[in-house]
């Protein structure tokens, strides 16, 4: 976090749940913020229309929102869309990774069959600039990618299909459409704003970790592909700093929100104030989430993820919790 970006929260009406913060509050606040020197901050705009499909609740409740936002985090499309089929996101099935494949051969190959005009001109944009895409999706077929990638390890099949629903995400529903189970963020706070639109909404802002959490530009990710023989694909859109969490971002790095008619006041995580030691950057915000599912109930969300030892994902249905 830089001290411009400190700066700008400071400068905000900052408040805890909607009340202005008390002098004490601000300086430990700002105390918090000097901890995560260093760590890079991400945005992710959300209008009402989009809070209320996920949260069932909006910014004109900001008590409920905060509550549900604070505990449960941002999760990505596979978790609350209806009438999805169970998608196992620790599945790298022949069938999964033929799909992408799929996917991708008509990213590369295929590309006038997208609608979007955008999304043709930015496909086409990465071929001109990387044209052993074209290439490679064309000489390997089905088969070809199987056979390169089904007697690899299982960590090294997971690697393969996180990166490139990754990048799949972020062409949108064309991409990998509702089984994405990536979230979307952005390095800058101008383009999230853009995002939300000019409807009533918030901008939520969060901050990067040195954890194992599973998101773009994780270098790790990209060397393994690309020791493996497989391509490495440039942002589709990289004007827009967009970095996308595998499942989510989760509430112990949310930092809060901007609301307002311009945005010009900032709702703090509560935990922010429970913090007692240095390594919050890294570790995250002490979050108590004894009642998550039962909070879990009152929104939208058919499903979650937990991760374990740092990099260990998986899906639970809490349908019948």
């Amino acid at each position: 976090m830089k001290e411009q970006e400190i700066n700008e929260l400071m400068n905000c009406e900052l408040t805890r749940d909607g009340n202005v913060l008390t002098k004490q509050e601000k300086v430990a606040f700002e105390r918090f913020l000097n901890t995560l020197k260093g760590a890079s901050v991400v945005y992710r705009g959300a209008n009402d229309s989009y809070l209320y499909n996920v949260y069932k609740t909006d910014s004109n409740n900001m008590h409920l929102l905060s509550q549900y936002l604070f505990m449960l985090g941002v999760k990505g499309m596979a978790f609350y869309k209806d009438k999805i089929k169970k998608v196992s996101i620790l599945n790298v099935s022949n069938d999964v990774l033929c799909h992408i494949y799929d996917k991708l051969q008509k990213a590369f190959v295929k590309t006038d069959k997208f609608r979007s005009k955008t999304t043709r001109e930015r496909l086409k944009k990465i071929i001109r600039r990387q044209p052993e895409l074209k290439d490679f999706f064309t000489k390997t077929t089905r088969e070809n990618w199987i056979d390169k990638i089904s007697n690899l390890p299982e960590e090294d099949k997971q690697v393969i299909k996180d990166y490139y629903i990754s990048f799949l995400h972020t062409i949108g529903l064309a991409g990998y459409g509702d089984y994405t189970y990536f979230t979307s963020t952005s390095l800058r706070k101008d383009v999230a704003e853009g995002f939300k639109g000019s409807s009533h909404g918030i901008v939520i802002v969060g901050w990067t970790n040195q954890k194992n959490i599973k998101c773009t530009y994780d270098h790790g990710a990209i060397d393994r592909v690309q020791s493996l023989g497989l391509p490495v694909i440039e942002p589709l859109y990289e004007e827009q700093c967009e970095i996308t969490y595998k499942c989510g971002l989760l509430p112990h790095y949310i930092i809060g929100y901007h609301y307002g008619e311009n945005l010009e006041k900032f709702e703090i995580n509560p935990c922010v104030f429970d913090v007692n030691n240095e390594r919050v950057r890294t570790e995250g915000l002490p979050i108590n989430q004894n009642n998550f599912e039962k909070m879990m109930k009152g929104t939208n969300f058919k499903s979650y993820y937990m991760m374990l030892d740092e990099f260990y994902w998986t899906i639970e249905d809490i349908i019948n919790l």
